[in-house]
């Protein structure tokens, strides 16, 4: 099972938050920006969560599975 995160990018967008603000909210490094850009399967939830919370939305508001 494929995870993307391009439903992310889509949410961010929406809300006029770009992917430098979105770093500073999460307090996110390079690394785990770069892993989320190429839709990495290797996340931990605890980064998922972060991003639900930090931003108040669900899960499925953030990714896909294919």
């Amino acid at each position: 099972m494929k995870t993307s995160f391009n439903k992310l990018w889509t949410y961010l967008n929406s809300r006029r938050i770009t992917k430098k603000e979105f770093k500073e909210i999460t307090g996110f490094d390079d690394g785990t920006m770069q892993r989320l850009e190429h839709n990495d399967d290797m996340l931990r939830i605890d980064v998922i969560d972060r991003i639900c919370r930090c931003l108040g939305c669900t899960l499925s508001d953030i990714m896909d599975t294919e």
